[in-house]
């Protein structure tokens, strides 16, 4: 049986790997002066660049080393936070902030999900022994990370569904949201429920509506005006608004449903 020292040695192997193999800086290697020059004179405009993520580190706890896996799906993860954190960095862009370009991910035995404290992810191991297919959860978590709003910025439905909004709205828009119940859901419920009334805006008023959401949280200018002057309704307005478009669509399915009994 491994000494506890062991154990330590084996985390702290796992550790550096997965610091190589998944988390290198970016480097840019440097082009011949000729090479350059050219470049400059194609170039008229230059396109400004997303940030990219510099450094990622995974650490895998020694209560997770055994678990059967672990280390494909950390490794697909790493991936993931790879290739989506310049196109989240973009969709989230505001002006003078650049988001932490380090980050650490921790897997590890704990009750819930998954949860974000400043640059660092932590996971649950069982949880995704449960729901080995659940990406999308390491793409919301990696959100937060990227928004890096400051102390008292402005209510967490706010900052939850702007997050959950990333997720089906950009990374798996496949994936279709559950249906609310118009009656008793709301858009402080957050998450999935804040999405959906998010992306429903953006769709019928406001295309960059959610930039500028996260723009005032980053600022701590947000006011729940900021839906009034984006969209000409309130707040209130605006969910009745979408909380109906269920209602139509529980009525209509109902006509129809009518109409085959028949």
């Amino acid at each position: 049986m491994p000494t506890k020292r062991q154990n330590n040695f084996m985390r702290i192997a796992v550790c550096f790997l997965c610091v190589v193999i998944y988390g290198r800086p970016f480097s840019l290697d440097a082009e011949e002066p000729a090479q350059q020059e050219d470049q400059k004179q194609k170039e008229t405009v230059p396109e400004k660049q997303p940030p990219r993520l510099t450094r990622l580190t995974i650490v895998i706890q020694e209560e997770a080393l055994s678990q059967e896996g672990i280390h494909e799906w950390a490794g697909k993860a790493g991936q993931l936070l790879t290739e989506w954190y310049p196109k989240i960095a973009a969709l989230l862009e505001s002006d003078g902030f650049t988001p932490p370009g380090e980050v650490t991910v921790v897997f590890e035995k704990m009750d819930g999900v998954a949860y974000t404290v400043r640059d660092t992810i932590h996971i649950s191991m069982d949880w995704i022994r449960r729901q080995p297919q659940d990406f999308g959860m390491v793409a919301h978590e990696l959100v937060h990370i990227i928004q890096s709003y400051p102390p008292r910025s402005g209510p967490g439905w706010v900052t939850e569904g702007i997050a959950d909004y990333i997720r089906h709205a950009h990374y798996e828009p496949e994936v279709p949201l559950p249906r609310i119940n118009p009656d008793k859901a709301s858009y402080r419920d957050a998450y999935k429920t804040t999405a959906g009334f998010f992306i429903w805006i953006e769709k019928k008023y406001d295309p960059g509506f959610v930039k500028k959401l996260n723009a005032a949280m980053r600022e701590r200018t947000y006011k729940n005006d900021l839906f009034e002057k984006a969209t000409g309704k309130s707040l209130d307005d605006l969910w009745k608004e979408y909380a109906d478009t269920f209602r139509d669509a529980s009525r209509q399915r109902g006509t129809v449903a009518s109409r085959d009994r028949q």
